[in-house]
Protein backbone atom coordinates (compact mmCIF):
# COMPACT_ATOMS: atom_id res chain seq x y z
CA UNK A 1 0.00 0.00 0.00
CA UNK A 2 1.34 3.45 -0.98
CA UNK A 3 2.02 5.50 2.42
CA UNK A 4 2.41 8.81 3.61
CA UNK A 5 5.66 9.41 1.63
CA UNK A 6 4.36 8.31 -1.64
CA UNK A 7 1.14 10.25 -0.90
CA UNK A 8 3.34 13.57 -0.40
CA UNK A 9 5.76 12.99 -3.53
CA UNK A 10 2.45 12.53 -5.64
CA UNK A 11 1.14 15.78 -4.31
CA UNK A 12 4.62 17.52 -4.90
CA UNK A 13 4.48 16.39 -8.27
CA UNK A 14 0.76 16.98 -8.81
CA UNK A 15 1.12 20.51 -7.33
CA UNK A 16 4.00 21.20 -9.87
CA UNK A 17 2.49 20.53 -13.30
CA UNK A 18 -0.66 21.99 -11.94
CA UNK A 19 1.37 25.51 -11.30
CA UNK A 20 3.19 25.16 -15.10
CA UNK A 21 -0.42 24.53 -17.24
CA UNK A 22 -2.28 27.26 -14.92
CA UNK A 23 0.78 29.75 -16.47
CA UNK A 24 0.84 28.10 -19.54
CA UNK A 25 -2.83 27.41 -20.59
CA UNK A 26 -4.51 29.57 -23.22
CA UNK A 27 -8.32 31.12 -21.58
CA UNK A 28 -11.86 28.96 -22.35
CA UNK A 29 -14.90 29.16 -21.78
CA UNK A 30 -16.00 29.73 -18.53
CA UNK A 31 -19.09 27.93 -17.22
CA UNK A 32 -21.23 27.82 -13.35
CA UNK A 33 -22.70 24.67 -14.12
CA UNK A 34 -20.43 21.27 -13.46
CA UNK A 35 -20.59 19.82 -16.63
CA UNK A 36 -18.03 20.13 -19.27
CA UNK A 37 -17.53 20.07 -23.18
CA UNK A 38 -15.40 16.96 -24.89
CA UNK A 39 -12.40 19.32 -24.89
CA UNK A 40 -8.93 17.53 -24.34
CA UNK A 41 -7.84 14.25 -25.85
CA UNK A 42 -7.10 11.37 -23.58
CA UNK A 43 -8.85 9.12 -21.35
CA UNK A 44 -9.32 11.04 -18.47
CA UNK A 45 -11.44 14.53 -20.29
CA UNK A 46 -13.43 14.99 -17.89
CA UNK A 47 -17.48 14.89 -18.64
CA UNK A 48 -18.95 16.01 -15.30
CA UNK A 49 -18.53 16.32 -11.64
CA UNK A 50 -20.21 16.60 -8.80
CA UNK A 51 -20.55 17.56 -4.78
CA UNK A 52 -22.85 16.06 -2.31
CA UNK A 53 -23.10 15.42 1.28
CA UNK A 54 -22.19 12.05 3.29
CA UNK A 55 -24.06 12.15 6.48
CA UNK A 56 -23.27 15.48 8.82
CA UNK A 57 -19.85 15.36 8.76
CA UNK A 58 -18.43 13.58 5.10
CA UNK A 59 -18.59 15.46 1.68
CA UNK A 60 -18.17 13.84 -1.39
CA UNK A 61 -16.63 14.68 -5.11
CA UNK A 62 -17.45 12.47 -7.80
CA UNK A 63 -15.84 12.67 -11.44
CA UNK A 64 -17.08 10.79 -14.59
CA UNK A 65 -14.52 11.18 -17.94
CA UNK A 66 -16.02 10.35 -21.20
CA UNK A 67 -14.43 7.08 -21.32
CA UNK A 68 -13.15 4.46 -19.71
CA UNK A 69 -10.11 3.80 -18.24
CA UNK A 70 -7.99 0.59 -16.86
CA UNK A 71 -7.29 1.71 -12.74
CA UNK A 72 -3.17 1.05 -13.62
CA UNK A 73 -3.57 4.24 -15.64
CA UNK A 74 -3.58 6.47 -12.27
CA UNK A 75 -0.67 4.35 -10.66
CA UNK A 76 2.21 6.22 -8.76
CA UNK A 77 4.67 5.63 -11.32
CA UNK A 78 2.65 7.18 -13.80
CA UNK A 79 2.23 11.19 -14.23
CA UNK A 80 -1.60 10.96 -14.27
CA UNK A 81 -4.42 12.09 -11.61
CA UNK A 82 -7.41 13.21 -10.47
CA UNK A 83 -7.41 15.84 -8.30
CA UNK A 84 -9.68 18.91 -6.29
CA UNK A 85 -9.24 22.16 -5.61
CA UNK A 86 -10.86 23.53 -2.68
CA UNK A 87 -11.23 27.35 -2.11
CA UNK A 88 -12.23 27.83 2.42
CA UNK A 89 -12.09 31.38 2.39
CA UNK A 90 -13.80 33.13 -0.31
CA UNK A 91 -11.21 33.84 -2.86
CA UNK A 92 -9.60 31.81 -5.59
CA UNK A 93 -6.66 30.56 -4.40
CA UNK A 94 -6.73 27.06 -3.07
CA UNK A 95 -6.58 26.01 1.08
CA UNK A 96 -7.15 22.50 0.48
CA UNK A 97 -5.65 19.91 -2.71
CA UNK A 98 -7.18 16.39 -2.96
CA UNK A 99 -5.23 13.99 -5.02
CA UNK A 100 -6.61 10.91 -5.90
CA UNK A 101 -4.94 7.92 -7.80
CA UNK A 102 -4.43 4.66 -7.45
CA UNK A 103 -1.84 1.89 -5.87
CA UNK A 104 -2.12 -1.95 -6.13
CA UNK A 105 -5.36 -1.76 -7.57
CA UNK A 106 -7.00 0.89 -5.39
CA UNK A 107 -8.07 4.02 -5.48
CA UNK A 108 -6.92 6.57 -2.69
CA UNK A 109 -6.48 9.91 -2.13
CA UNK A 110 -4.67 12.60 -0.39
CA UNK A 111 -5.87 16.29 1.10
CA UNK A 112 -2.86 18.41 1.82
CA UNK A 113 -2.81 22.22 2.40
CA UNK A 114 -1.53 24.48 -0.72
CA UNK A 115 2.03 24.19 0.73
CA UNK A 116 1.89 20.63 0.16
CA UNK A 117 1.78 19.47 3.93
CA UNK A 118 -0.66 16.37 3.97
CA UNK A 119 -3.42 16.92 7.28
CA UNK A 120 -5.21 13.50 5.93
CA UNK A 121 -6.50 10.67 3.55
CA UNK A 122 -9.83 10.49 2.10
CA UNK A 123 -11.76 7.58 0.83
CA UNK A 124 -11.82 7.00 -3.26
CA UNK A 125 -13.85 4.54 -5.24
CA UNK A 126 -13.97 3.52 -8.82
CA UNK A 127 -17.66 2.85 -8.91
CA UNK A 128 -17.10 2.26 -12.65
CA UNK A 129 -14.78 1.84 -15.61
CA UNK A 130 -15.19 6.15 -16.23
CA UNK A 131 -16.29 7.54 -12.40
CA UNK A 132 -14.21 8.35 -9.19
CA UNK A 133 -15.39 8.94 -6.09
CA UNK A 134 -13.89 10.50 -3.42
CA UNK A 135 -15.24 10.87 0.32
CA UNK A 136 -13.55 13.52 2.68
CA UNK A 137 -14.25 14.33 6.26
CA UNK A 138 -15.24 18.09 6.52
CA UNK A 139 -12.76 18.26 9.25
CA UNK A 140 -10.22 17.90 7.02
CA UNK A 141 -11.37 21.01 5.16
CA UNK A 142 -10.88 23.13 7.99
CA UNK A 143 -14.79 22.12 8.88
CA UNK A 144 -15.51 25.69 6.46
CA UNK A 145 -19.52 26.52 6.68
CA UNK A 146 -18.75 26.38 2.59
CA UNK A 147 -16.23 26.16 -0.31
CA UNK A 148 -15.36 27.03 -4.10
CA UNK A 149 -13.96 23.69 -6.02
CA UNK A 150 -12.77 23.31 -8.78
CA UNK A 151 -12.43 18.94 -10.25
CA UNK A 152 -9.10 18.52 -12.48
CA UNK A 153 -7.43 15.38 -14.55
CA UNK A 154 -4.05 15.00 -15.80
CA UNK A 155 -3.08 12.98 -18.41
CA UNK A 156 -0.14 12.09 -20.18
CA UNK A 157 1.09 9.86 -23.37
CA UNK A 158 2.44 9.44 -26.67
CA UNK A 159 0.37 11.59 -29.30
CA UNK A 160 -1.58 14.60 -28.62
CA UNK A 161 -1.06 14.17 -24.73
CA UNK A 162 2.84 14.23 -25.06
CA UNK A 163 3.52 17.02 -23.40
CA UNK A 164 0.33 16.22 -20.87
CA UNK A 165 -3.48 17.37 -21.00
CA UNK A 166 -4.54 19.12 -18.09
CA UNK A 167 -8.41 19.09 -17.92
CA UNK A 168 -10.93 21.19 -15.41
CA UNK A 169 -14.23 21.58 -14.58
CA UNK A 170 -15.54 24.02 -14.68
CA UNK A 171 -12.83 25.17 -17.14
CA UNK A 172 -10.81 28.61 -16.12
CA UNK A 173 -10.84 29.44 -12.85
CA UNK A 174 -14.38 29.92 -11.85
CA UNK A 175 -15.40 27.05 -8.84
CA UNK A 176 -18.52 25.52 -8.23
CA UNK A 177 -19.93 26.55 -4.47
CA UNK A 178 -20.37 23.75 -1.93
CA UNK A 179 -22.90 25.20 1.17
CA UNK A 180 -22.24 22.84 4.11
CA UNK A 181 -23.98 24.68 6.35
CA UNK A 182 -28.03 25.18 6.93
CA UNK A 183 -29.14 29.06 6.98
CA UNK A 184 -28.68 30.95 10.39
CA UNK A 185 -32.32 32.05 12.24
CA UNK A 186 -32.20 34.53 14.74
CA UNK A 187 -35.48 34.69 16.26
CA UNK A 188 -35.79 36.13 19.73
CA UNK A 189 -38.70 35.71 22.27
CA UNK A 190 -41.13 37.99 21.22
CA UNK A 191 -42.22 40.70 24.16
CA UNK A 192 -45.65 41.17 25.46
CA UNK A 193 -47.93 42.45 22.90
CA UNK A 194 -48.98 45.97 23.14
CA UNK A 195 -52.59 44.79 22.04
CA UNK A 196 -54.20 42.04 20.31
CA UNK A 197 -52.31 43.07 17.16
CA UNK A 198 -48.25 42.92 17.44
CA UNK A 199 -45.33 42.64 15.27
CA UNK A 200 -43.29 39.27 15.79
CA UNK A 201 -39.49 39.82 14.45
CA UNK A 202 -36.74 37.35 13.26
CA UNK A 203 -33.70 37.65 10.61
CA UNK A 204 -32.61 34.76 7.99
CA UNK A 205 -28.80 34.25 6.34
CA UNK A 206 -26.87 31.94 4.87
CA UNK A 207 -22.66 31.63 5.75
CA UNK A 208 -22.22 28.89 3.45
CA UNK A 209 -22.39 30.59 0.52
CA UNK A 210 -25.28 29.27 -1.87
CA UNK A 211 -27.84 31.91 -0.67
CA UNK A 212 -31.59 31.86 1.06
CA UNK A 213 -33.51 29.81 -0.78
CA UNK A 214 -36.77 29.94 0.91
CA UNK A 215 -38.14 30.79 4.51
CA UNK A 216 -41.31 30.03 6.12
CA UNK A 217 -42.93 31.25 9.20
CA UNK A 218 -45.36 28.70 10.70
CA UNK A 219 -47.89 29.47 13.60
CA UNK A 220 -50.15 26.48 15.43
CA UNK A 221 -52.58 27.53 18.14
CA UNK A 222 -50.23 26.10 22.13
CA UNK A 223 -51.41 22.28 22.58
CA UNK A 224 -51.91 22.20 18.33
CA UNK A 225 -49.73 19.57 16.77
CA UNK A 226 -49.89 21.06 12.87
CA UNK A 227 -48.07 24.05 11.99
CA UNK A 228 -49.70 26.38 9.14
CA UNK A 229 -47.05 28.42 7.16
CA UNK A 230 -48.27 32.43 8.23
CA UNK A 231 -45.54 33.83 5.46
CA UNK A 232 -42.88 32.68 3.79
CA UNK A 233 -40.07 34.64 1.22
CA UNK A 234 -36.96 33.51 -0.77
CA UNK A 235 -34.39 35.87 0.42
CA UNK A 236 -33.02 36.79 3.88
CA UNK A 237 -32.55 40.10 5.83
CA UNK A 238 -34.54 41.44 8.95
CA UNK A 239 -38.54 40.46 8.57
CA UNK A 240 -41.84 41.14 10.64
CA UNK A 241 -44.99 39.33 11.01
CA UNK A 242 -47.59 41.24 12.14
CA UNK A 243 -49.97 38.98 14.19
CA UNK A 244 -53.15 39.45 15.51
CA UNK A 245 -54.55 37.76 18.08
CA UNK A 246 -57.40 37.30 20.81
CA UNK A 247 -57.31 37.86 24.70
CA UNK A 248 -55.84 34.69 26.53
CA UNK A 249 -54.70 33.49 23.32
CA UNK A 250 -51.35 31.43 22.81
CA UNK A 251 -49.93 30.74 19.84
CA UNK A 252 -46.37 29.28 18.93
CA UNK A 253 -44.46 30.31 15.94
CA UNK A 254 -41.28 28.63 14.28
CA UNK A 255 -39.47 29.63 10.94
CA UNK A 256 -38.10 26.91 8.45
CA UNK A 257 -35.70 27.86 6.18
CA UNK A 258 -33.29 26.11 3.11
CA UNK A 259 -30.50 27.25 1.32
CA UNK A 260 -29.92 26.74 -2.51
CA UNK A 261 -28.24 23.72 -1.89
CA UNK A 262 -30.98 21.99 0.29
CA UNK A 263 -29.19 22.82 4.08
CA UNK A 264 -32.29 23.26 6.44
CA UNK A 265 -32.52 24.92 10.34
CA UNK A 266 -35.27 25.11 12.09
CA UNK A 267 -35.89 27.96 14.87
CA UNK A 268 -36.70 27.14 17.96
CA UNK A 269 -40.43 27.53 18.88
CA UNK A 270 -41.56 30.76 20.29
CA UNK A 271 -44.65 31.21 22.28
CA UNK A 272 -46.53 34.92 22.11
CA UNK A 273 -49.33 35.19 24.66
CA UNK A 274 -51.97 37.86 24.21
CA UNK A 275 -52.72 39.14 27.76
CA UNK A 276 -55.89 39.08 29.91
CA UNK A 277 -56.49 42.97 29.97
CA UNK A 278 -56.53 44.39 33.80
CA UNK A 279 -60.02 45.09 33.38
CA UNK A 280 -61.13 41.58 33.58
CA UNK A 281 -59.28 41.79 37.82
CA UNK A 282 -61.65 42.28 40.37
CA UNK A 283 -60.38 45.36 42.90
CA UNK A 284 -60.67 45.91 46.36
CA UNK A 285 -60.07 49.08 47.84
CA UNK A 286 -59.21 52.38 46.19
CA UNK A 287 -57.55 51.48 42.83
CA UNK A 288 -57.20 54.26 40.01
CA UNK A 289 -57.40 53.60 36.71
CA UNK A 290 -55.30 54.84 33.87
CA UNK A 291 -53.23 53.88 30.88
CA UNK A 292 -51.41 54.60 27.42
CA UNK A 293 -52.37 53.00 24.06
CA UNK A 294 -49.10 51.66 22.94
CA UNK A 295 -47.55 51.68 26.11
CA UNK A 296 -50.20 49.63 28.05
CA UNK A 297 -51.78 46.90 27.24
CA UNK A 298 -55.07 47.93 25.32
CA UNK A 299 -54.18 51.46 26.66
CA UNK A 300 -55.43 50.42 30.12
CA UNK A 301 -53.96 50.37 33.95
CA UNK A 302 -55.00 50.10 37.39
CA UNK A 303 -52.71 51.17 40.06
CA UNK A 304 -53.01 51.88 43.80
CA UNK A 305 -50.73 52.91 46.77
CA UNK A 306 -52.93 51.72 49.49
CA UNK A 307 -51.51 48.91 51.64
CA UNK A 308 -53.63 45.90 51.51
CA UNK A 309 -55.39 46.51 48.52
CA UNK A 310 -55.83 43.86 46.23
CA UNK A 311 -56.51 42.55 42.36
CA UNK A 312 -57.79 39.02 41.71
CA UNK A 313 -58.20 37.06 38.61
CA UNK A 314 -59.56 33.48 37.80
CA UNK A 315 -56.98 31.99 36.07
CA UNK A 316 -57.39 28.15 34.44
CA UNK A 317 -53.61 27.29 33.16
CA UNK A 318 -50.89 25.55 34.05
CA UNK A 319 -48.96 29.00 34.11
CA UNK A 320 -49.42 32.24 34.63
CA UNK A 321 -47.43 35.53 34.16
CA UNK A 322 -48.21 38.40 35.84
CA UNK A 323 -47.87 41.81 33.36
CA UNK A 324 -47.09 45.05 35.04
CA UNK A 325 -44.81 48.33 34.10
CA UNK A 326 -41.60 48.83 35.76
CA UNK A 327 -42.44 51.82 38.54
CA UNK A 328 -41.46 51.87 42.59
CA UNK A 329 -44.38 49.60 44.07
CA UNK A 330 -44.20 46.61 46.13
CA UNK A 331 -46.64 43.62 45.82
CA UNK A 332 -47.59 40.20 47.29
CA UNK A 333 -48.53 37.11 44.87
CA UNK A 334 -50.69 34.88 46.18
CA UNK A 335 -52.14 32.07 44.56
CA UNK A 336 -55.37 30.10 45.94
CA UNK A 337 -54.24 32.10 49.32
CA UNK A 338 -50.58 30.79 48.96
CA UNK A 339 -47.96 33.20 49.13
CA UNK A 340 -45.93 32.43 46.04
CA UNK A 341 -43.00 35.50 46.05
CA UNK A 342 -43.12 39.24 46.06
CA UNK A 343 -42.49 41.74 42.81
CA UNK A 344 -40.55 45.26 43.51
CA UNK A 345 -41.44 47.12 40.40
CA UNK A 346 -38.00 49.15 40.90
CA UNK A 347 -36.60 46.16 39.53
CA UNK A 348 -37.84 46.50 36.40
CA UNK A 349 -37.78 49.71 33.40
CA UNK A 350 -40.35 50.00 30.63
CA UNK A 351 -43.57 49.19 29.66
CA UNK A 352 -45.61 46.36 30.22
CA UNK A 353 -43.23 42.99 30.85
CA UNK A 354 -43.30 39.49 33.04
CA UNK A 355 -42.75 40.64 36.38
CA UNK A 356 -43.90 37.28 37.36
CA UNK A 357 -44.69 34.05 36.59
CA UNK A 358 -44.67 30.40 37.78
CA UNK A 359 -45.56 27.35 36.14
CA UNK A 360 -48.79 25.68 38.26
CA UNK A 361 -47.90 21.95 37.13
CA UNK A 362 -51.55 21.21 35.65
CA UNK A 363 -54.73 23.50 34.59
CA UNK A 364 -56.97 23.97 36.89
CA UNK A 365 -58.67 27.03 38.51
CA UNK A 366 -57.10 29.11 40.63
CA UNK A 367 -56.97 32.54 41.93
CA UNK A 368 -54.39 34.93 41.58
CA UNK A 369 -54.54 38.00 44.04
CA UNK A 370 -52.13 41.03 43.84
CA UNK A 371 -51.62 42.82 47.09
CA UNK A 372 -50.36 46.18 47.74
CA UNK A 373 -47.28 46.40 49.90
CA UNK A 374 -45.71 49.86 49.55
CA UNK A 375 -45.42 52.48 46.92
CA UNK A 376 -47.42 52.83 44.03
CA UNK A 377 -48.03 49.18 42.69
CA UNK A 378 -49.83 49.23 38.78
CA UNK A 379 -51.68 46.05 37.38
CA UNK A 380 -51.55 45.61 33.56
CA UNK A 381 -52.50 42.15 32.83
CA UNK A 382 -52.24 38.50 33.24
CA UNK A 383 -50.84 35.71 30.59
CA UNK A 384 -52.84 32.25 31.43
CA UNK A 385 -51.66 28.97 29.49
Amino acid sequence: MLGRRGLRLGLAAAVAVLSAFFAAEAARAGSTTISDGNDKPGLLDIRSASHGHSGATKVTHTIRTFGNWPIGLLGPSTPNFFSLEISTDGDRAPERIVLIFSSSGKMVAGVATANQTLVGLASATRPNGHTVRVVIRRALLGDPAGYRWQALSFYQASGGCGRGCLDKAPNRTRQVPHDLRAPTISFPQPGVPASTSDNVGFSVSDTGGSGVKSWHLQRRLAGATTWATVRSGTSGGSKQYNHVGAQGQDSQFRIVAIDRHGNRSTSPVRTVSVPIDDASFTYTGTWSTGGSPGVDFLGTLHASSTASDAATVMVGGAFVALIAPGGAGVAEIRIDGVLEGTVDLSTFSGPRRVVFQKSLGSATSRAVEVRVVSGTFQVDGIIDR
